[in-house]
Formats: C-alpha cells, structure tokens, sequence
C-alpha cells in the first residue's frame, strides 16, 4: 500500500482504528449502529426498515399472510386441482365428441384452462400464494394433458398450448 499524495510505503496498523465491530461477525470493523438498540451491525446484517437500519433481532422479520402456506391449504389445493384436472380433461373429451371442428380450438381452451386451475387453487386457499401451491398447478395441467392422451401433447400447437396453460397458472400462484 502506498500514500497517494506522496508515494511512502504504508505500513498496516495492528490497532484496530474503529474500534467497532460486528455483533454477529466478530472479525468485521464497522461504524454501523442498528437505530433501535444501538449494536453494531455490518453490511451483512442490516435490514433496511421503514424507520431506518436494524438489526435482524429488532426488524422481526415475518412472511406476508399470503404466503403462509399450511398444509391443509395444499391438501385443498391438492384436492381442488385434481378435481378441476378431471373435470378439465371430461370437458374437452365431451367438447371433442360435440362439434366437428373442436380440434382445432382445444388447445386455445387449454391454455385457459391454466387460468382456470391458478384461480380455483387461489380460491379454495383463501388466495393464498407460493412455491408448493405453483407445483401441484402445474401438475394439475400436465395431469390434464396426460389425460387427453394425444390432443394436446400430440401436436405442436397442444404442446404451446401447453406451455401458455403452465406459465398462466404459475403466474397466478406466483
């Protein structure tokens, strides 16, 4: 290390200058003070508050409501997404079996499916959100479509119409 207005070698002090360091990170210097009680925190620990800088015990960090997830909500979810899976796959059956020229609006009607499904599990969790309620969706589609043996995924258009279903559904849980 050299000076920069003069060019001398600089030798490290092997007193610590600050003084201060970290509650949690013993071996980290700083001048970081949490505002509520005052320890000293360093880059890694603070939390930013409406209120300012705190530490992790004085911001008790909580998860939102919506994304406390029990599991009796991904036993509904559960249960509402195979229902709506079979439901979805009898629909389309019957639609196929009704008009001549369905073929070609199943996989339109697939994609709204994704819709479908992301809104039934939301509502039948209270519109509870998060990874595992996003999972059994997702299943519930793929479930569906493996039901319909080739009309969705036997074609290009079912597998983009697939893939619109599953991105609609994971956007509506997310």
């Amino acid at each position: 290390m050299y000076c920069f207005h003069c060019g001398s070698t600089l030798q490290p002090s092997t007193t610590n200058p600050i003084g201060n360091t970290c509650h949690i990170h013993t071996d980290i210097e700083t001048i970081l003070q949490c505002g509520r009680c005052g320890r000293n925190i360093c880059t890694q620990c603070i939390i930013q508050h409406p209120v300012g800088i705190r530490c992790r015990e004085c911001a008790q960090l909580k998860t939102l409501p919506q994304y406390q997830v029990s599991r009796s909500h991904l036993a509904r979810a559960f249960v509402t997404g195979i229902g709506m899976s079979l439901f979805g796959a009898f629909g389309v059956k019957l639609l196929l079996l009704t008009l001549p020229l369905a073929t070609l609006f199943a996989p339109i009607a697939f994609a709204g499916f994704g819709y479908l499904v992301g809104e039934g599990i939301r509502h039948a969790t209270n519109h509870k959100q998060g990874k595992g309620l996003q999972y059994i969706g997702i299943g519930s589609i793929f479930l569906c479509a493996i039901l319909l043996d080739n009309i969705i995924i036997g074609n290009i258009y079912g597998l983009l119409a697939l893939c619109a279903g599953v991105y609609i559904c994971f956007i509506r849980l997310r």
